[in-house]
């Protein structure tokens, strides 16, 4: 089993999340170029990246699987 993610900067639970704009689109978030494919899947050598969130102080850290 996976240890809980603790934040950096003070000790607090980080919880998995996502960010999305604040427009009408909400789209996938990738590290990358190229976007989406026709099929709305990655491209090659794409990765979708994965946004951890302190639940006490809101600090933000951001990884691509």
């Amino acid at each position: 089993m996976e240890e809980a993610k603790k934040c950096p900067k003070d000790g607090g639970a980080m919880e998995e999340g996502e960010t999305k704009s604040k427009g009408g689109y909400a789209g996938k978030n990738i590290w990358g170029q190229g976007g989406l494919n026709w099929l709305g899947g990655f491209k090659k050598n794409e990765k979708p990246v994965i946004t951890f969130r302190c639940n006490s102080c809101g600090y933000l850290e951001s990884y691509s699987k």
